[in-house]
């Protein structure tokens, strides 16, 4: 099948069209073989697991460009059991200060649920990075949140910071988007809200765990 794959691809190029080709091909591929997925190669992504002595706290940020935006945390431990979370409106310059600002309440949340070691995840590449470095945040806007962050974090016993992808994120964003049409702070201590509680269920697939120290 590889050598037919081969000629379709190169017929396909001689007209300038590899993109479409790839995109064809892939559709050959999959209705010769009836048990392949389709596109070829997707990959479903759900929550990333910590380490089973080590609590996840999701956190994420929802903004538009009218200022308007959300923030929305899902804490769970390594079987993905709901502990709590929140959702809460907000007004920011940016993304970026939104998502600080998420990750801000998780830690908070944390700290009032006594928790000692935590992972806290988020799919900011950026705003991860300034937590894991020991230098200061470059962006001015971000900066004193995340200095808060880290003097908060000295609550814990252990914690590490995670980036995730967004798909892996799926709970925490939906909790910024519940936060962004909410009138003011909403908690969760046991029950989440019904918009939450399938995402969850489907984020308990399984999947590996974190094996980060």
């Amino acid at each position: 099948m590889g050598s037919y794959l081969g000629m379709f691809l190169h017929l396909v190029d001689l007209e300038g069209s590899l993109p479409l080709g790839w995109e064809a091909a892939s559709e050959f591929m999959a209705s010769t073989n009836p048990t392949a997925e389709s596109p070829m190669f997707e990959q479903v992504l759900n929550w990333i697991p910590p380490p089973m002595d080590m609590i996840a706290i999701n956190c994420d940020g929802s903004w538009d460009i009218s200022g308007l935006g959300g923030k929305g945390v899902v804490i769970r431990n390594h079987l993905g059991l709901f502990m709590g979370g929140l959702a809460t409106p907000v007004r920011a310059t940016s993304v970026e200060v939104v998502e600080v600002l998420a990750i801000l309440a998780g830690v908070n949340l944390a700290v009032d649920m006594n928790l000692k070691a935590v992972q806290v995840q988020s799919d900011s590449q950026s705003v991860i990075s300034y937590l894991n470095s020991m230098a200061t945040c470059n962006n001015w806007r971000t900066n004193l949140t995340v200095e808060e962050i880290k003097w908060k974090s000295r609550f814990f016993d252990r914690v590490h910071w995670r980036w995730i992808p967004r798909e892996a994120n799926s709970a925490a964003h939906t909790a910024a988007q519940l936060g962004k049409q909410a009138l003011g702070l909403c908690i969760w201590s046991e029950t989440p809200p019904p918009s939450l509680t399938m995402v969850l269920r489907n984020d308990r697939l399984p999947c590996p765990h974190d094996d980060v120290n």
